[in-house]
């Protein structure tokens, strides 16, 4: 393939004309130094910052106290912790510091005031996806719906189950017959425990894919970058979510050992 390229004339300048051949070796050399320089990058941000590796730990500990409590609290909660964790991101990237700065952009007439708000700027900025966006807007209604309502504290009735059960089903990740005991708990498990998996499952994974692209776009990298495939190519980052997912799904179906050689604690 031939692509030719004109520089404009200019007075004094002689019209050049140049085409470059996409095949050509020294094309296929640039190519290679580019990618490479990509994954130098990648690789230098890969490690979870102190802000990150907080949020993190947050979600750790939230994943904990969360378990034992009914469903209102537990959506109400797990919400949450993605809107502040949202709320944080802009505080860092925007250095949002100090109290002037909180009320004009956090205030009540600020443009990041509400969840909604955050959820659609962050979208704006490519920090979230088209799919991280709806699934935060049904879980910002779920919250929504819980802290207004008083009479209402069960997930899996109506008007709830909907929107709940209208969430990617993130608690069937593991539901295949290489990981019978999760198979067999899940299929045992109250309807309610099921869209709680799902619910927190879903905050976890909105989180960690709004730090990590957030992440990668302030490096000047492609937001979905990976550093080949496989869990070892992932971010710290989306790691630690993910193997956080994993725990919440097991510890709320009950499941505290896998084998005879691993503990979920």
């Amino acid at each position: 393939m031939i692509c030719s390229f004109a520089e404009p004339e200019r007075e004094g300048w002689t019209l050049i004309r140049r085409e470059i051949d996409w095949n050509d070796p020294d094309v296929e050399h640039a190519r290679e130094i580019l990618l490479g320089t990509l994954l130098e990058s990648f690789r230098e941000n890969r490690a979870a910052t102190d802000l990150e590796a907080d949020i993190i730990n947050e979600a750790e500990g939230l994943s904990d106290y969360i378990l034992s409590q009914d469903s209102r609290t537990f959506c109400i909660l797990a919400v949450s912790f993605m809107e502040d964790a949202l709320k944080r991101r802009f505080a860092e990237k925007w250095s949002i510091t100090s109290s002037a700065d909180t009320d004009l952009y956090f205030g009540s007439n600020g443009p990041l005031s509400t969840f909604a708000q955050r959820l659609t700027v962050a979208k704006g900025i490519e920090w979230l996806t088209d799919v991280d966006l709806k699934q935060a807007s049904i879980l910002r209604k779920i919250r929504n719906h819980f802290a207004h309502n008083h009479r209402n504290h069960d997930i899996d009735r109506d008007p709830l189950v909907g929107l709940a059960e209208s969430l990617n089903p993130l608690d069937k990740m593991l539901y295949n017959d290489r990981m019978d005991i999760y198979k067999e708990a899940y299929d045992a498990a109250s309807k309610a425990t099921v869209l709680r998996i799902r619910i927190y499952c879903t905050s976890l994974a909105i989180v960690s894919s709004m730090l990590n692209r957030s992440k990668l776009i302030a490096a000047n990298l492609p937001a979905g970058m990976t550093d080949g495939t496989g869990f070892s190519s992932l971010t710290e980052v989306q790691q630690r979510f993910i193997d956080l997912t994993i725990r919440h799904s097991f510890r709320s179906l009950g499941i505290t050992r896998t084998s005879s050689r691993t503990q979920v604690s």
